[in-house]
């Protein structure tokens, strides 16, 4: 791909300058479809980058890997009993929930029963995350979820962006929103241990750690993305340690703004914890 001259800089900087944000998004919007980018990945899962938000997320989650180390921890950590239940909290469009799908093939772990619970609280990134789940050859038990995660009752406005990735429960309900119901998360998972709970619900992270102890108490490693600006981080550190998931460590950090850290048990396997990079968190 060439560099861009400064007449093609200088233009799209014009263009951001100039142009009304609806007619820009729905340049964004064209172009992506012109694009049509789509790839199967040796591993028969499907992936596809309809929007900006797809690509930025795309890359985060399959790019960089930003999960990779705790997906890895708790495929090792699940061969002991053969299953692996996978919770995704904030589940957008199921960049995740594939990247574990796919790890898991590429490893070729056949006789390790994978189950996927998927909760996303936007409904129009919702049916999306169902399309592109369900239409994936060879599906392992997966359940979406329309719902918010945080509080265990009642209901809140979640915004309508068009970066999806960065939905969150708003306060005032201005701008575009859906009024969406609350989910009680113990039972929408039902009983057993929780291999793999990932969380990034856009600063609402402390509220649903303050809400739910027990289904702490039964996860083996938890990866969370945290918004230290929306929510105390040194907080959310801290019900993780007393829910048991003491083993602790920074995975990635994004400007400042969010940190992803993984979190698990003492008894986690010792070849596997070496292969959780990253810094540990202080104690």
């Amino acid at each position: 791909m060439s560099a861009a001259t400064p007449q093609s800089s200088g233009f799209r900087s014009f263009g951001k300058r100039v142009l009304p944000t609806g007619i820009k998004r729905a340049l964004r919007s064209v172009a992506f479809q012109m694009l049509d980018l789509r790839w199967e990945l040796p591993s028969n899962v499907n992936v596809r980058i309809q929007n900006q938000s797809d690509w930025a997320i795309y890359n985060e989650v399959f790019v960089a890997g930003d999960y990779d180390p705790a997906i890895l921890l708790a495929m090792e950590t699940a061969k002991a009993t053969g299953e692996l239940h996978v919770l995704d909290l904030g589940a957008n469009v199921g960049f995740f929930t594939l990247r574990c799908i796919e790890m898991t093939r590429r490893r070729d772990l056949q006789d390790l029963s994978l189950r996927i619970t998927a909760i996303e609280g936007n409904p129009n990134t919702y049916r999306q995350l169902q399309a592109r789940v369900s239409s994936q050859h060879n599906l392992p038990l997966f359940t979406a979820i329309n719902g918010l995660v945080g509080k265990r009752l009642g209901a809140a406005a979640i915004s309508n962006l068009e970066f999806s990735g960065q939905n969150h429960v708003v306060a005032d309900n201005t701008g575009q929103h859906f009024l969406v119901d609350y989910i009680d998360v113990e039972k929408a998972v039902g009983a057993g241990r929780i291999g793999l709970l990932k969380c990034d619900i856009e600063g609402a992270e402390l509220t649903f750690l303050q809400n739910y102890p027990r289904l702490l108490e039964r996860t083996e490693v938890a990866v969370l993305e945290l918004h230290p600006q929306q929510c105390d981080e040194h907080e959310c550190v801290e019900l993780l340690r007393r829910a048991g998931l003491v083993n602790q460590t920074a995975l990635a950090e994004k400007s400042g703004l969010t940190s992803v850290i993984m979190a698990s048990r003492e008894h986690q396997p010792q070849a596997c914890k070496q292969k959780a990079t990253g810094a540990e968190l202080d104690a």
